[in-house]
């Protein structure tokens, strides 16, 4: 989300019969009018800057900027929502005997506004996807007493 894409979706919604709904929040006509009886002729969705999300009380349409963006034809920067992950850390699980059974990644910055996430891939490259607890539940790796090695 970029101020750019916020201060549009603001203008945008603030030309759609739109008031002031409560401190943080403005009233606009909804822009999914099929959804009304009367066309939403009197502002039943909300816009909450602060929290860049939507909803229509009337008809139930909701989601979050780049939904509303969508939706009222605005057009969206590139490779919005992309953010560049470094790695940080590696791990090398080792089991008992020495063998490599996983290989731990840390990710900056992580999915979601996480600061960080991991990635569990086996020894060979494969990556199941699993991550953290997941990665032990699906099999991924077995802990056996190995070691930690970084």
């Amino acid at each position: 989300m970029t101020p750019e894409l916020v201060a549009a979706v603001d203008s945008a919604v603030k030309q759609r019969h739109a008031r002031q709904a409560s401190r943080d929040e403005i009233a606009f006509t909804c822009p999914k009018p099929e959804g009304h009886a009367n066309r939403d002729a009197h502002p039943s969705a909300r816009w909450n800057r602060t929290k860049a999300v939507w909803h229509c009380d009337v008809c139930g349409a909701a989601g979050g900027i780049i939904a509303l963006a969508r939706r009222l034809r605005l057009p969206l920067p590139e490779r919005l929502g992309h953010v560049s992950r470094k790695e940080t850390g590696r791990w090398t699980i080792r089991d008992g005997t020495g063998r490599p059974v996983a290989v731990k990644v840390r990710l900056e910055p992580g999915r979601n506004g996480r600061r960080k996430d991991y990635v569990w891939f086996h020894p060979d490259g494969r990556t199941p996807g699993a991550t953290g607890r997941r990665a032990l539940r699906h099999g991924l790796i077995q802990w056996t007493g190995g070691t930690l090695e970084r």
